[in-house]
């Protein structure tokens, strides 16, 4: 009798673990799932019309013309035969089973999620469909498309990195080292902006190799035919970003007070920046602005115009109708000039590049959204439009740096097709 009730109690506990451990597992996979939508793995590994995460994504690079791989868990065109420790590895490093990655994935930012999330998203996409897709091969330039000189050119990039994996010493501590003297939400943001959404991986200039020049941390840089802008807490505060402001942009992808984000980053709000828990979004924002204490929204100035310019004109031939005849904008048709941070940011490519390829109709909410803008690469020469945006900046920004019609020939030669 004794034997049976000292097994019963036994057998008792080791119900409890396992239901204690399924738990955990289920918890795991949910933090997986969260960290991947912040991560916005889905806007790069799914292509147009393609299947979700089965890769095929196209990127032209410095590089070449690069491919987004498969992350669902089939085991032939996928992940599903990788290990844990491999898997690891392919994240926080690059390196991947047969060759060395390249740093359009952001292993530079994934390096710092701490053991336990990095556990979770390896669980989660072990759990997700397997999807079988082949997928084309990328064209690097020389002598990258050879596999020995990209692992070597991998090598020098990770060096340190590599020296470390034998070793594969992983810990939670070592994710973002905290400093003492900011507080636990500013910490926690850091996480989220460094490690998780990975923003640096777009508005962090890059090297020679392609990496990450941490010197200039979110100050800004041009990828593809697009500027991710300036996101230090200097800049925003200089353009007088509020709280509220980064909020409505992260859940919407506008602010009323400075305008839309633009074509390369209508993904970003969707699949980085909505799924944000308000506790992960509020710290997000803390590290960004480098405070905890409220931003006070200032009222939007306008310098006036000045009817001598030689952009004056051409504003009120082709812009003021949408966008007012004081810059106001109209609601659910233009954004106003007003504020605008496109126009105030020091660096003007986004607003030579808009007027140049236009802007397709977006829809914000299912109430709020924003007509087409028409293109005017065709019809405006290069001092013209250079003559507007000059315009542009100094009537309702505080930039004084004037455009050249070469400044512009040099934007538009990006867009051309062998560019």
């Amino acid at each position: 009798m004794r034997f049976s009730v000292r097994l019963l109690c036994r057998i008792v506990c080791l119900f409890f673990c396992l239901q204690s451990h399924a738990d955990d597992i289920e918890q795991s996979l949910l933090r997986g799932q969260y960290l991947a939508q912040v991560a916005g793995c889905i806007s790069c590994h799914t292509a147009d019309n393609g299947a979700t995460n089965a890769g095929g994504r196209r990127f032209d690079t410095d590089l070449g013309v690069v491919y987004s791989t498969n992350i669902t868990s089939d085991n032939k065109t996928g992940m599903g035969r990788y290990s844990y420790t491999e898997f690891y590895n392919a994240l926080h490093y690059g390196q991947g089973k047969q060759r060395q990655l390249l740093p359009i994935m952001p292993f530079n930012s994934f390096k710092l999620l701490t053991e336990r999330d990095t556990l979770a998203l390896y669980r989660y996409y072990m759990s997700i469909p397997a999807v079988v897709r082949q997928l084309p091969r990328n064209q690097l330039h020389f002598p990258l498309n050879y596999d020995i000189a990209l692992n070597g050119w991998g090598w020098l990039q990770q060096r340190q990195a590599w020296l470390s994996i034998s070793h594969h010493k992983k810990n939670d501590n070592k994710a973002v080292q905290t400093t003492s003297s900011h507080g636990e939400q500013w910490q926690r943001g850091r996480y989220i902006v460094e490690a998780v959404a990975g923003c640096g991986r777009c508005h962090t200039p890059k090297s020679v190799l392609s990496q990450p020049d941490n010197s200039r941390r979110l100050a800004g840089a041009i990828n593809q035919n697009f500027y991710a802008p300036n996101i230090t807490a200097a800049e925003l505060r200089r353009q007088n970003w509020t709280q509220q402001d980064l909020r409505q942009l992260f859940r919407q992808g506008y602010s009323s007070r400075h305008g839309t984000v633009l074509t390369g980053a209508y993904a970003v709000p969707y699949h980085y920046l909505k799924p944000l828990s308000k506790g992960d979004m509020d710290a997000a924002i803390s590290y960004l602005l480098d405070t905890e204490q409220p931003v006070i929204a200032n009222r939007p100035v306008n310098y006036g115009h000045n009817q001598k310019l030689p952009g004056y004109q051409t504003y009120q031939g082709y812009c003021a109708g949408c966008h007012g005849l004081n810059g106001e904008g109209i609601e659910q048709v233009a954004p106003a000039m007003i504020g605008n941070s496109t126009l105030n940011a020091q660096q003007p490519f986004n607003s030579v590049a808009i007027i140049l390829k236009g802007v397709k109709p977006r829809h914000v909410e299912a109430l709020m959204g924003f007509y087409e803008m028409p293109d005017y690469g065709e019809e405006f020469n290069n001092q013209t439009l250079a003559d507007l945006v000059n315009y542009l900046r100094t009537t309702w920004s505080r930039q004084t740096t004037l455009l050249t019609a070469n400044d512009v020939a040099d934007i538009r030669q990006r867009f051309e097709p062998n560019h």
